[in-house]
């Protein structure tokens, strides 16, 4: 959007039998003009280069959200607003499941249609 300062990407590994498979994208937190969270989003797996998990799997990977970038404010920033939003982004993640389903035939297909960009975007207020 043109009213955001840009936008933060978070990502999960996906392991297996303790060995990393893939990094997956989880949602983006767009950044406001004045520097708060404006909306969350999520895309389409060819944007990030990825095939897209579950609503529950992200949520899972979301709820236990640790993070250590280095930069604690900005940490601490991403973690608060993924706890201040579950409700949205639920409803965020459902929504974009709902939109890879209508995009293709399998969750892999869907993720490849480059027609679609943004799978869903959720506004958030301004007064949290």
């Amino acid at each position: 959007l043109s009213s955001e300062r840009g936008h933060i990407h978070l990502f999960a590994l996906e392991r297996r039998a303790g060995r990393v498979i893939a990094l997956r994208h989880l949602i983006a937190i767009g950044i406001s003009q004045s520097g708060l969270p404006g909306r969350i989003f999520t895309v389409n797996g060819w944007v990030t280069g990825d095939a897209p998990r579950s609503a529950r799997w992200n949520w899972l990977k979301l709820n236990g959200l640790h993070l250590n970038t280095g930069h604690r404010g900005l940490d601490r920033f991403i973690i608060e607003t993924v706890r201040l939003y579950p409700r949205e982004i639920k409803t965020l993640l459902r929504a974009s499941d709902q939109k890879l389903r209508q995009i293709g035939v399998d969750r892999a297909s869907a993720a490849r249609n480059r027609r679609v960009e943004v799978l869903g975007a959720v506004l958030l207020s301004q007064t949290a």
